[in-house]
């Protein structure tokens, strides 16, 4: 891994769910039990939401623990113990994904193809 990469490791035991969307924009959130859930995107360039998905199923599935998985269009996690809503907007004029606060949570802006 080079210095300009970073790495984050997530304790599976941390891990209560999984939250993706269905389209193009890539959005995955990690749900936790101590209610501090993380939402993330992959680079648009490449689609390996499932992927992902299969290698924590993989690894739940050896330890015999089930892994909840939603898909939907507006996600809805826990910041620090108070729920958030996480949703996307296609934008115009932006290369890469961004996070940015919205109305009522956070809103993932998607560069348009």
């Amino acid at each position: 891994m080079s210095a300009s990469q970073s790495a984050c490791a997530i304790n599976k035991l941390w891990v209560s769910g999984v939250s993706i969307t269905g389209a193009q924009d890539q959005l995955i959130v990690i749900h936790s039990h101590k209610h501090n859930d993380m939402a993330f995107c992959l680079p648009p360039s490449e689609s390996r939401v499932g992927e992902l998905v299969g290698t924590l199923l993989y690894h739940f599935n050896r330890e015999k623990r089930e892994l909840p998985i939603k898909v939907t269009d507006c996600i809805q996690m826990n910041v620090r113990g108070r729920r958030r809503l996480v949703s996307v907007e296609i934008r115009s004029g932006i290369s890469q994904p961004d996070f940015r606060k919205g109305g009522n949570g956070l809103v993932l802006f998607w560069p348009e193809k």
